[in-house]
Order: structure tokens, then sequence, then C-alpha cells
């Protein structure tokens, strides 16, 4: 742990912010073009139903469905893994540097482990709802947009606890140093 230095993060974040923007920008934007606007199913943290999946899956038609399979999908088998690992290693580093909280930082580190691992599920899914398509069961649907739930919840529990404690932990060394700037 005392071995993971600033720059080792700023290492591992910046190829996956890079390729989550990749996505996002790009084929994500791309396939959501292709279906005339829908969002796609990495862009449903809400989850989605048979019907919706399968309206979607049409609207990409042959050559968006491929897309699908041969850019995004590629992309989205390396971003987990560095996800994970990248804000494992940040609240890690957190730890060292905010000592009060090291336990928490510590703790919430392998949220984004689930995390990245409900997104390879999620993904998986996808898979097959892209080559069963059209013959979607609707176990399968319901399995992959539970993942795309799960995915985002875990997500957003990471980010929220993060962001809180961070919060907490300035305003209350402001409110300590105006304290000490009075006595």
């Amino acid at each position: 742990m005392k071995m993971i230095s600033g720059k080792f993060v700023l290492a591992l974040l910046l190829p996956a912010l890079s390729i989550y923007c990749l996505m996002i920008f790009v084929t994500l934007a791309h396939l959501s073009a292709l279906a005339g606007g829908q969002r796609v199913f990495d862009m449903m943290p809400a989850g989605y139903g048979l019907t919706y999946a399968g309206g979607l899956l049409e609207s990409l038609g042959e050559e968006g469905r491929r897309y699908y399979l041969t850019r995004q999908i590629p992309l989205d088998l390396i971003y987990p893994i560095l996800f994970a690992v990248s804000f494992w290693a940040l609240s890690n580093w957190l730890a060292l540097r905010i000592t009060r909280y090291a336990r928490f930082f510590r703790s919430i580190g392998y949220i984004p482990i689930v995390a990245g691992a409900i997104d390879y599920v999620e993904n998986g899914l996808v898979v097959l709802m892209l080559r069963s398509y059209p013959s979607l069961s609707p176990t399968l649907v319901q399995w992959a947009s539970g993942a795309s739930l799960a995915k985002s919840a875990v997500t957003t529990l990471f980010f929220c606890l993060l962001l809180a404690v961070l919060f907490w932990t300035l305003a209350s060394t402001l409110l300590w140093r105006g304290r000490m700037n009075r006595n």
C-alpha cells in the first residue's frame, strides 16, 4: 500500500478515463445515432424491458449490432478492469494521505472491483442478446437489465461515498483552520 504514489494512480486513471471518453463520445454516440437517438444498453442505468431491447436491436440494424460487437464490446472489456484497478488505487492512495479516514478509503476501494465484475457480466449478457437477436429471451433481457441496474447502483454508491468523505474532510479541515485562526 505504501508504494502507491500519486503518479501511479494518475497512470491508471488516465487510460481508464480515456477509454471511458472514447466510449461515451465515439462508440456509444455512434450506436445511439444508428439507433435513431435511442440510448444503448450501456447507457441505461435504470434498466430496460424486452420491448425496449428488441426495438433497440432492430433499430441498430445489422451494421449497428456488428459495430456493437466489434467496437463497443472490445473497449468495454478493457474499461472495467482499468476502472476497478484505478479507483481501487485512488482509494488506497487517499487512505495514505487522509489517515483519519484510512480504513474507510481502503474499504470503499473494493466497491469499484465489484462494479467492474458486474460490468463484465453485463457485457457478456449484451453479447448474448446481440448474437441471439431476433430470438430474444425475456429471461436474458431481464438478467442483462438487472446487471445494468446493479452496475449503475454500485458505481453510484462508490462515487457518492468517495465524494461525501472528501467533502466532509475538506469542510472539517477548513472549519478547523478557521477556529485555529480565531484563537
